[in-house]
């Protein structure tokens, strides 16, 4: 279930970007701003498809913990990009 519209921003411009190769400048330019461990979160969950657990695996820690820090990456992402979304 998709949780808020920045959830399907993401979604949207990573299946545009697949086929198109188009991408959306200014979450482009937020999801820079993130962390370097919280950005990884992004790209694998969103543009790699990989599931949480998935993710957890590869990082090292429980899959909630990604879910945890997914959430926070969003937050910021919604910072970062204002009332645009």
């Amino acid at each position: 279930m998709i949780k808020s519209l920045l959830d399907k921003l993401l979604i949207t411009c990573v299946r545009v970007s697949k086929r198109d190769h188009y991408y959306h400048p200014p979450l482009d330019a937020a999801i820079l701003t993130l962390p370097e461990r919280l950005r990884k979160i992004i790209r694998l969950y969103y543009y790699e498809r990989m599931t949480m657990r998935a993710i957890g695996r590869l990082m090292g820690v429980e899959g909630s913990r990604i879910s945890q820090l997914n959430r926070r990456a969003l937050r910021m992402l919604r910072e970062e990009i204002g009332g645009m979304v």
